[in-house]
């Protein structure tokens, strides 16, 4: 099958078999499609929210497609507690359409939570995503200083919420490496994220980060920033690596 455009929307297999093996075959060739046909091609197998947007162009389908769920889906959903929060195909699209831009600046963010704390992937999206929109609604720069406290352990210390949350990640992920199976999920580790976010932007210290979702609602992600000390004067070094590292991976 292929589009009007000349893009080859089924068959991808059978073809390169017969490339690799240089039999000839016979089937039947329809051409002239929209190219979004592909989409409901072979419906009857699971394909994911990621497949999609990946016959879309998009890069990082899979982490878009997850934090996409999480953000939309489970915070501003309000459905984050249920774990039952992933968005209709089409919304998810519009979606990721409509805001790619902060969306890649939050996967481009996510690679350093990924290297320095293990956080999993779509969660990392997720909260970089909030956080740069926190950041836009203040016109501060308070998320993008939790997200470096959070990734580089600079100026934080026992109690900064920030600490806890890294503390806690790192420990899940030597578990994981000793091949413990008991592991916060994406959604328990977005709620851990903004409870962390909560606290620590109205200068609350914490010894531990608790939620649970039989118990504890989705949190709501708080704007009413009240820290004590600015951003560059408290933390001279987190300012000077965004600084350096606008064009790269931070």
């Amino acid at each position: 099958k292929l589009a009007y455009t000349g893009k080859l929307l089924d068959g991808q297999t059978r073809l390169r078999a017969a490339v690799r093996s240089g039999a000839t075959i016979r089937t039947v060739v329809v051409w002239g499609l929209d190219v979004h046909v592909q989409e409901t091609i072979d419906i009857g197998r699971k394909r994911t929210a990621a497949h999609t947007l990946a016959m879309r162009d998009y890069a990082q389908a899979s982490t878009l497609a997850a934090a996409t769920h999480l953000v939309w889906g489970g915070v501003r959903g309000g459905r984050l507690h249920h774990l039952r929060y992933h968005l209709p195909p089409k919304q998810l699209f519009q979606l990721v359409d409509e805001h790619q831009i902060d969306l890649y600046k939050a996967v481009s963010h996510a690679y350093a939570a990924r290297r320095e704390v293990a956080m999993q992937r779509g969660a990392a999206v997720a909260l970089r995503y909030l956080l740069i929109d926190v950041d836009r609604a203040t016109g501060q720069q308070w998320g993008e200083q939790f997200w470096t406290v959070l990734v580089t352990g600079e100026h934080s210390s026992a109690g900064d919420p920030a600490w806890v949350l890294r503390e806690r990640l790192k420990t899940e992920a030597l578990e994981r490496a000793k091949g413990s199976r008991r592991g916060l999920n994406a959604a328990h580790t977005l709620a851990f994220g903004l409870v962390a976010w909560n606290r620590w932007s109205t200068d609350s210290p914490i010894r531990h980060l608790v939620w649970k979702p039989e118990i504890h609602k989705t949190p709501v992600v708080n704007t009413d920033v009240k820290r004590a000390e600015a951003f560059t004067a408290a933390y001279p070094s987190a300012a000077r690596m965004f600084d350096s590292s606008r064009g790269g991976e931070a």
